[in-house]
């Protein structure tokens, strides 16, 4: 029995991943016609939306480079963006983001970065990025308290406790604390990066924009397909997806961020076909724009 639990849980990854594969053929099966809006791309709107993700990518490389910066880390952009590429490759088509280990190693290697320090540093990027996706939610709950639904007052308490307990931490650890028995603990603290406040004003920003660019997009193929939804639900879904990302399971956290989208549509009104149609495309053009990247990176390579 003990190895038979044993066995299960080292392949959960690949069991649920299994798992989500064969419910969603199932369902995209039994609704052909609804995902029939998938073939239905011209030319131009394909490249507008690879144009999105392009954006999306080069602001997620400007990011990094902020990020290391705080280990006094100087990487160049092109170095920056080839490390992006290939840990999102990775983490795309392997389960528990493996291409994440991928990015470790290399920064390790390269610069001299231990792997404690750069899950310090990915913790409390992670936990700002979150806290700023949780205020946003928590706004669009006001708002859609007064003008839409008063249940919304329920999660009104319910995210300002998730928001509040984040501060808390942030707080908590910006304190120097000395483990006795747990040495490795003395490592996580916000002190041990090298902040200052123009730092955390450009990386607010680039967060910012990194959101923004995304909601963009996601209007963008929400009108394209037709799907009835307003602004203030497209934000919500933007932001309820960017927090399912915690959960990182399966290759590309597939299944489990339709999943926490499927439940959650109160938040933005959207039916589960919908939801697998939006996420199918993004995924696809994922894909797209990193092999785009690839073909630029080496034809600058072989050039140089």
């Amino acid at each position: 029995m003990i190895k038979i639990f044993k066995i299960f849980k080292k392949n959960l990854s690949n069991l649920l991943f299994i798992f989500f594969i064969i419910v969603f053929s199932i369902f995209i099966f039994n609704n052909q016609d609804e995902l029939i809006d998938l073939f239905n791309f011209n030319f131009l709107n394909l490249f507008l939306l690879s144009i999105f993700f392009l954006i999306i990518y080069l602001i997620k490389t400007k990011l990094n480079q902020y990020i290391y910066s705080t280990k006094n880390i100087d990487m160049s952009f092109n170095e920056t963006l080839k490390l992006i590429i290939n840990s999102t490759a990775g983490n795309l088509s392997t389960p528990f983001s493996l291409g994440t280990g991928y990015k470790f190693h290399y920064l390790k290697k390269t610069y001299g970065l231990t792997y404690t320090q750069n899950l310090n540093i990915n913790i409390y990027y992670s936990l700002f990025t979150n806290l700023i996706f949780i205020l946003i939610i928590l706004i669009t709950t006001f708002i859609n308290y007064i003008y839409v639904d008063s249940i919304f007052i329920n999660f009104i308490y319910l995210w300002l406790l998730v928001f509040l307990s984040g501060i808390v931490i942030l707080y908590a650890s910006s304190k120097d604390y000395k483990f006795k028995y747990f040495k490795v603990l003395n490592s996580f603290s916000l002190n041990s990066l090298n902040l200052s406040g123009p730092k955390i004003i450009r990386l607010f920003c680039l967060t910012i924009l990194l959101i923004s660019v995304n909601i963009v997009s996601h209007v963008y193929l929400f009108n394209l397909l037709n799907i009835q939804i307003n602004n203030l639900q497209i934000i919500s879904f933007v932001c309820i997806s960017g927090l399912a990302n915690i959960i990182k399971f399966t290759p590309g956290n597939f299944g489990i961020n339709e999943s926490l989208l499927i439940i959650s549509n109160l938040y933005h009104g959207l039916v589960a076909v919908h939801v697998i149609m939006v996420s199918l495309i993004f995924r696809f053009f994922s894909w797209i724009n990193i092999l785009i990247f690839y073909i630029i990176l080496n034809i600058q390579k072989s050039k140089n």
